[in-house]
C-alpha cells in the first residue's frame, strides 16, 4: 500500500474454515487482512509479479527492485544500481522503479520513470505523484527500460530517453514487450528478439488518456492498458517550459480540476480496434 505494507486477502469461506475447493472462491467475499504480511520499509511498492519460485518481485520507488520470500518472510533488495557492465548508464542509480514483467527464463524487465526520487510527504508516504509532477516540469526524457538477470545478478539498461516510462508487459512469445510512455500519451513496442531486437517503435499514439499499467491479455498478442485520466485541455500548452513550471507549482486550488475518470482499453496487435471499458 502507500505506506509500504504488504497485505493479503482472505475469503469468507477460509475464515469460517469451510472451504472445500478452489472453485468456491468465485462466490466468496474477500477482504484484506488487518495485519500486513511484510513491511518494505522506506519507499513505496509499485508494480509486482510472482516469479516461478513463488516469491513476489516488486518495483520500489526508493529501493529499486526487491523480492519478498513468503517462506522466510524476508525482503531482499535485488538491485539498487545499474551494473558496471551495462553498455548504457553503467553504475547509475535506479530511481523511481515503477513496473515489471518476468520472462519465462526468470529475467525481469522493469521501468524507471524519471531521475527524480519520490520524497516523503506530510502524510507519511513517498509521493510518486509529486515526483511525476516535478518530472513533468523538468520536461526531460529520463525514463529507462532495464533488465535484471537473477542468474548473474546483473542489471542492464536496455533503452533510455522515455518521457515517464511506466507500465510494461511481455508478448506471449516474448519476442517484444509493450511499454507505456505516460507523458507522450502513447504505447511503445520494444523488440527483444529477431532482426529488430534492441529497437523500439510506436505501437499506438494519441491515446484518449495518459497510460499507466499494462498487462498481457490471454491471447498473448493484445494488451490491457489502464488510463488514469482524460487528456487535460492544458496538455496542448505543456510544451512551453514556463507553463509546465507554473502548472506544477500552482497551489492545488488554482489548478484546473481533473475529471474523475478512468478507463481500461484493450489494444490488439494489429491495432484494428480498441475496446474500452469505463
Amino acid at each position: 500500500n502507500l505506506y509500504g505494507a504488504l497485505k493479503q486477502p482472505s475469503s469468507s469461506s477460509s475464515r469460517s474454515g469451510n472451504r472445500s475447493d478452489s472453485s468456491s472462491s468465485s462466490s466468496d467475499n474477500w477482504e484484506l487482512r488487518l495485519q500486513p504480511v511484510a513491511r518494505f520499509g522506506a519507499g513505496r511498492p509499485l508494480g509486482y509479479h510472482f516469479d516461478a519460485a513463488g516469491s513476489l518481485i516488486v518495483c520500489d520507488s526508493l529501493k529499486g527492485l526487491v523480492k519478498f520470500d513468503f517462506i522466510s518472510k524476508e525482503v531482499v533488495v535485488l538491485a539498487t544500481h545499474v551494473s558496471h557492465q551495462s553498455p548504457i548508464d553503467p553504475g547509475s542509480e535506479i530511481t523511481y522503479a515503477n513496473d515489471l514483467a518476468i520472462a519465462s527464463d526468470g529475467r525481469v524487465y522493469f521501468t524507471s520513470c524519471t531521475d527524480i526520487i519520490p520524497s516523503l510527504n506530510k502524510h507519511g508516504y513517498y509521493d510518486t505523484f509529486r515526483a511525476w509532477m516535478l518530472g513533468l516540469a523538468q520536461g526531460l526524457p529520463q525514463g529507462r527500460l532495464l533488465r535484471y538477470d537473477p542468474v548473474t545478478k546483473e542489471t542492464t539498461v536496455l533503452a533510455k530517453g522515455f518521457y515517464y516510462a511506466n507500465g510494461v508487459a511481455l508478448s506471449g512469445d516474448e519476442s517484444y514487450l509493450v511499454l507505456a510512455e505516460t507523458d507522450r500519451i502513447r504505447l511503445l513496442k520494444y523488440w527483444l528478439k529477431g532482426p529488430q531486437a534492441g529497437t523500439s517503435e510506436p505501437l499506438l499514439e494519441r491515446l484518449p488518456g495518459p497510460p499507466d499499467g499494462v498487462s498481457t491479455a490471454p491471447d498473448g498478442n493484445s494488451f490491457w492498458v489502464g488510463l488514469v485520466s482524460p487528456v487535460p485541455p492544458i496538455a496542448a500548452l505543456l510544451k512551453d517550459p514556463f507553463v509546465r513550471a507554473l502548472y506544477v507549482w500552482l497551489p492545488s486550488w488554482l489548478k484546473p480540476p481533473l475529471k474523475a475518470w478512468g478507463a481500461v482499453i484493450k489494444v490488439g496487435w494489429l491495432i484494428q480496434s480498441i475496446q474500452c471499458a469505463l
